[in-house]
């Protein structure tokens, strides 16, 4: 018995112990490495060395050093980058040249192996001369039509100055940086002297500019300067800069520092990049940009065999063919350049319906902005098939405030997809809204069962509105009025300076922004590297308006530099 005692004593003395030895935690690490002095130390000269080392306080891995590290000048032979305990250790494999200096910019490429965390940036430089290069350019890089920071990394290059055009497609740049989440960048260890600049969204990886890449670059050298001296570029000069240059304008004196405007000019032929039944007598073409003028038929027929309708964005065409029963067709396109014979056949042929609406019970979708309807607007009805103009296409219309009914036709869109009804719509009314069955009839001869939905009309009381006093120079102008996701609400022309009135606004926040229309087609457009087209220049007016419930807004916009 004693020793049995003496045994569960002990075991749950150990117990005991075992639970209050758990260790408790602590802070997470969030800190990334912090380098040490490397072998050899940075800004040595005289380097004849195959490989260096940078030491760091504890233990980390290297990420994707081929795409984030950078080495200027670009070498032939990419270095080897090894993680070698508390440090990484870089191997040269390419043949160093004479008075020059390299410098090696991690960008991210470094992290801690426990917890993650990356050192954003690193820089390590050495000379193979006597000195080491210490001139600097500083400068920005934002989207030129939304004038912020894209999303997508942007390399930015530097060729010498009397380098042509095609160098950016055809050599690697003799200087590379890539910008940081601000669209900011920055050159060191430059050579004195003036360059020509470039910003690439590089997709390849190659450090060339290739066709459909965005592209920024500027119509004047930039010089390198001592580093340390106060940069030229500031938040409040980038909202004011980037005046328009013209095609064939003369060089403008050279800068030290630079915004550079980046944009993607879509230059690839139109073509059909993807065509599919979605159901018998139905199918839908996805084009690879927006269709503008365009002509499509079934061989050996005319365009009326079939019926046509373009998604908003104009670059998926919906198709339906007068035959309800048809799994397959050729058809012959003509758009915007494009000439195409289109070879397209139901997948699964035997397992589709006939046809998308069901025979005998036609569905219609809800009016615009569920059920909601402006008073300025109408009542709109948007049918799944093309319907047919017919005498009976009658609803019946009542007022639920007083029980007052009346009946109203339908007017088609030439596609027979949307339809308005012929009718005044009254200010703060509700309104029942009743399609009789067999009223209506889609071109396959299916006739609709009965349809019932209300529709609640805005009152004018429930709409801001601003007057916008802009003061520009002689030329086009695009007034865009933007919601809070900068989807474009609504748009009006200009020529230089007037008012511009947008009305029936719902409350909510908007921003304003003009774009000068140098072409005049109603619409911004890219610039274009080959023939030294800027992008349309885009001003924002600096604030974001609070538009209320039956509020007027009066702005000034001056366009003016």
């Amino acid at each position: 018995m004693k020793k049995l005692l003496f045994i569960s004593l002990a075991l749950g003395l150990l117990w005991g112990c075992a639970k209050q030895g758990y260790p408790s935690g602590g802070p997470k690490d969030n800190t990334p490495p912090v380098a040490g002095v490397a072998v050899p130390p940075s800004g040595s000269t005289g380097f004849a060395a195959q490989e260096f080392f940078i030491p760091f306080d504890e233990y980390v891995t290297i990420k994707d050093a081929e795409n984030n590290v950078l080495v200027s000048p670009p070498m032939k032979k990419k270095p080897e980058y090894v993680s070698k305990g508390k440090g990484v250790l870089v191997r040269i494999k390419d043949t160093l040249r004479e008075g020059t200096t390299y410098l090696f910019q991690f960008k991210g490429a470094v992290a801690d192996i426990n917890e993650g965390n990356v050192l954003e940036s690193y820089e390590y430089a050495f000379s193979t001369g006597s000195v080491i290069d210490s001139m600097t350019h500083r400068g920005v890089v934002l989207d030129a039509l939304t004038l912020k920071p894209r999303e997508e990394a942007v390399s930015v290059m530097l060729y010498e100055s009397g380098a042509d055009d095609s160098a950016a497609a055809k050599e690697p740049p003799v200087y590379i940086t890539r910008c940081d989440k601000q669209g900011r960048f920055a050159f060191n260890c430059l050579k004195p002297g003036s360059y020509r600049i470039l910003a690439i969204e590089d997709e390849n990886k190659d450090m060339r500019f290739t066709a459909g890449e965005a592209v920024a670059f500027s119509d004047t050298l930039v010089v390198s300067r001592k580093a340390g001296v106060a940069d030229t570029a500031t938040a409040d000069s980038a909202a004011t800069e980037g005046a328009i240059i013209r095609r064939g304008s003369a060089r403008m004196p050279i800068q030290t520092d630079c915004r550079l405007l980046i944009s993607t000019l879509k230059q690839e032929k139109q073509r059909v990049t993807k065509s599919d039944f979605l159901s018998k007598g139905r199918l839908q073409l996805v084009m690879q940009s927006p269709l503008g003028d365009y002509e499509l038929k079934p061989l050996g027929g005319t365009a009326a065999d079939l019926v046509c309708s373009l998604n908003p964005k104009r670059d998926t065409l919906n198709v339906w063919t007068r035959n309800g029963d048809c799994d397959s067709i050729v058809l012959v396109m003509h758009a915007d350049g494009l000439q195409d014979t289109l070879k397209i056949r139901m997948k699964n042929r035997g397992k589709s319906k006939a046809a998308l609406g069901p025979v005998g019970n036609l569905p219609l979708a809800k009016t615009r902005a569920e059920n909601k309807v402006h008073f300025f607007d109408s009542l709109r009805l948007e049918f799944i098939n093309p319907m047919r103009p017919t005498q009976d296409s009658i609803i019946t219309i009542r007022n639920m405030k007083d029980s007052s009914v009346v009946r109203a036709r339908i007017l088609l869109d030439e596609a027979g997809l949307k339809g308005v009804a012929e009718f005044a719509v009254a200010a703060g009314c509700r309104y029942e809204v009743r399609i009789e069955p067999g009223m209506m009839a889609d071109i396959y001869g299916h006739r609709n069962d009965t349809v019932k939905f209300s529709a609640e009309i805005s009152s004018p009381e429930q709409y801001g509105r601003l007057i916008l006093a802009v003061d520009a120079d002689k030329g086009d102008y695009l007034i865009e009025l933007l919601d809070e996701k900068m989807e474009v609400v609504s748009r009006q022309t200009m020529k230089g300076t007037g008012v511009a009135t947008f009305e029936h606004l719902s409350a909510g926040k908007y921003m304003v922004r003009a774009i000068a229309d140098l072409n005049g087609n109603g619409e911004w457009d890219a610039g274009d590297y080959w023939t030294h087209r800027q992008p349309e220049h885009v001003v924002y007016l600096g604030k974001t308006l609070d538009v209320r419930e039956n509020w007027d807004i009066e702005e000034a916009f001056s366009l003016k530099e």
